[in-house]
C-alpha cells in the first residue's frame, strides 16, 4: 500500500513507533491490520456474506444516526457537512472545480502531499462556489468520484472528529505519525478507515487506495445531498437497507430486485422529484449509465462494490454509515461502545453534482485542513511528521545505537 518505502525502512518506523508508545504506557488494542487490499477486501466480503447481521433501527433498539441541521442562508436551505479528498479531487483537488490545494509539493516529490493555499491560513477566509457539473474530466463529478459526507453541525468539531477522539478509539491513533508510514497507528489511516476507504499516501495504488490527506468543512446546498440508504431523506435518524438475501447464491446478499424509489424533493418533505432534475446528470461514466432513479444509484454502488468482494471494491453499507475497516471481526457488529457499535462509522451522505453550469448547487467553503490540522495537530504545515519527544531518552539511545535515520523530506 505504501509503495515508497523499502522493507527496512517500515521495520524502522514499526520499531520507532513502538518504542514512542511504550514510553507513552502502553500500546492501545488494535484491529485493523496492515496488509492492504487484503484487509479491506475482508471487510468487504463480510458485509456481502453478512450484511443482515449488520446494526440497524430494526435489529438494535435505540440506533440513530447523526443527520445536519438545516440552516436559511440568504434564503438557501442549507447544509454544514465534512468531506475527506485528495489532491486530485474533481472539487477541489489542484485541477479541481474549486481547487483549494496549491500546486506546490510538501518536500516529498513521490507523495502526492501538496500544501493547502495560502489564503487558508487566515482562519476567518471563506469561499463560495458551485458544486461541479456531472460528466467526465479532472473537474467533473460521476457516481465513481462524487464527494460522500459526514455532518458537521454549527458549533460542533464535526461527527468524524467526534467519533475518533472519543475514549474508545483516541488510543487508536497517534499524531506522531508520520503520514508515510505503514503502523497501524498512523491517523491518516484510521481517519481513512473509519470513512470506510483505503489509505495510500501517493495516490497511485491500483487496488483502491486515495491520498485523502485533506478535509474540507463547507456548508452546501440541502436540496443536493441524500442519504444512500433505505431512507433517502437527510432529515430522518433510521438506518435500514434494500439489501436482502440472494436466493440465487445461498450465503450472500442482493438489493431487491422489484424495489423501485424516485429520487425525493428536497429534505424528503413534497413528494417525488421529477426523474428530469437529476436524471442524465448522474451515473456511471463507463458505460454512460444514467442514474434515473434513486434505485439505479443504489443498485449499480451494491454491485459495483460489494458483489465483487474477490477482486476488490468499497466496504459499501447500504444502511446511512460507514463501514469503520477498523473492526475486523464481524462477531463485533453488536458490541457499543460511546454511542457506536463497532464497524459502525460515521453517518454518510451523498453530493449530487449541479443539473449544468447554468443551474448549481451553491457551496460555501469555510476551512480546508490535513487530517492532521483535522485532529487538532498544529505543527508546521500539517504533513511535517513532529520529532519524536516521547521517546525515553533510552529508546533515543537505542537508536542511535542501531544507526537509525530519519527519513529525508
Amino acid at each position: 500500500m505504501f509503495r515508497s518505502h523499502t522493507r527496512s525502512t517500515r521495520r524502522w518506523i514499526t520499531l520507532l513507533s513502538t518504542i514512542g508508545l511504550l514510553s507513552l504506557g502502553g500500546l492501545a488494542r488494535a484491529s485493523i491490520t496492515t496488509d492492504f487490499p487484503a484487509g479491506y477486501d475482508k471487510v468487504t466480503k463480510n458485509i456481502y456474506t453478512r450484511h443482515s447481521e449488520l446494526p440497524t433501527t430494526a435489529s438494535q433498539p435505540g440506533f440513530k444516526l447523526n443527520s445536519p441541521t438545516i440552516v436559511n442562508r440568504g434564503g438557501v436551505d442549507m447544509v454544514r457537512m465534512s468531506y475527506s479528498f485528495n489532491y486530485n479531487d474533481a472539487q477541489f483537488g489542484i485541477q479541481g472545480h474549486m481547487a483549494l490545494l496549491s500546486s506546490q509539493h510538501v518536500g516529498r516529490q513521490e507523495s502526492g502531499l501538496y500544501k493547502v493555499k495560502n489564503e487558508w491560513l487566515d482562519p476567518n477566509h471563506t469561499e463560495s462556489g458551485t458544486v461541479a457539473v456531472g460528466g467526465t474530466g479532472p473537474s467533473k463529478l460521476n457516481a465513481t468520484n462524487t464527494p460522500w459526507l459526514s455532518v458537521h453541525n454549527q458549533g460542533t468539531r464535526g461527527e468524524l472528529y467526534d467519533y475518533l477522539t472519543d475514549p474508545a478509539r483516541s488510543g487508536q491513533w497517534n499524531l506522531d505519525t508520520d503520514p508515510l508510514s505503514n503502523n497501524v497507528n498512523n491517523p491518516w489511516r484510521r481517519t481513512a478507515a473509519a470513512l470506510g476507504m483505503a489509505y495510500d499516501t501517493t495516490g497511485q495504488n491500483s487496488d483502491g487506495g486515495y491520498a485523502n490527506n485533506y478535509i474540507a468543512t463547507f456548508w452546501v446546498d440541502a436540496a443536493a445531498v441524500f442519504r444512500p440508504s433505505l431512507y433517502q431523506s437527510l432529515l430522518g435518524d433510521d438506518a435500514g437497507s434494500h439489501i436482502i438475501p440472494n436466493p440465487l447464491k445461498p450465503g450472500t446478499f442482493m438489493v431487491d430486485p422489484v424495489w423501485h424509489q424516485p429520487w425525493l424533493h428536497e429534505h424528503n418533505l413534497w413528494g417525488p422529484r421529477p426523474d428530469t432534475r437529476w436524471g442524465g446528470r448522474f451515473g456511471d461514466p463507463s458505460n454512460l449509465h444514467q442514474y434515473e432513479h434513486f434505485s439505479d444509484f443504489y443498485r449499480a454502488w451494491w454491485s459495483n462494490n460489494t458483489a465483487q468482494w474477490e477482486t476488490g471494491g468499497f466496504p459499501w453499507t447500504g444502511n446511512g454509515y460507514t463501514y469503520d475497516w477498523y473492526y475486523q471481526d464481524p462477531t463485533e457488529w453488536s458490541t457499543r461502545e460511546s454511542g457506536h457499535f463497532r464497524g459502525q462509522g460515521v453517518s454518510e451522505f451523498v453530493l449530487m453534482p449541479s443539473i449544468s453550469e447554468a443551474v448549481t448547487w451553491s457551496i460555501e467553503v469555510e476551512s480546508v485542513q490535513t487530517t492532521y490540522q483535522f485532529l487538532g495537530g498544529q505543527n508546521g504545515d500539517g504533513f511535517q511528521t513532529p520529532e519524536p519527544t516521547s521517546l525515553t531518552i533510552f529508546g533515543m539511545a537505542c537508536l542511535a545505537g542501531l544507526g537509525f535515520h530519519r527519513r529525508r523530506c
